[in-house]
């Protein structure tokens, strides 16, 4: 089961990656700082096996590595976060 929402309105200068099929935008690229950020407004892996799955997502997100110059298959999120008592920063989105 997926968790989704829509956006209430899209930030200027915010390219549309995704869509519902009733149009309205379901990811979202913007420039942030040095980079780009990409937020979704779906959550697809609320079951995990999913998210590690070959398919349509991997390819998805590969396509995107690739537009961005970014190498992939690289071990960059094979970590483990260390347990601490302080809670990590909170993300503060530019709109």
């Amino acid at each position: 089961m997926f968790d989704a929402w829509d956006y209430s309105q899209i930030p200027q200068g915010a390219s549309v990656l995704a869509t519902y099929p009733d149009g309205k935008a379901a990811m979202i690229r913007l420039r942030h700082g040095r980079g780009t950020l990409i937020v979704s407004a779906v959550q697809p892996f609320g079951d995990s096996s999913a998210a590690v799955k070959p398919g349509a997502w991997t390819g998805f997100f590969q396509t995107l590595a690739a537009e961005a110059g970014e190498t992939t298959g690289r071990p960059i999120w094979r970590f483990t976060i260390p347990k601490g008592d302080t809670p990590p920063p909170e993300l503060k989105l530019p709109f």
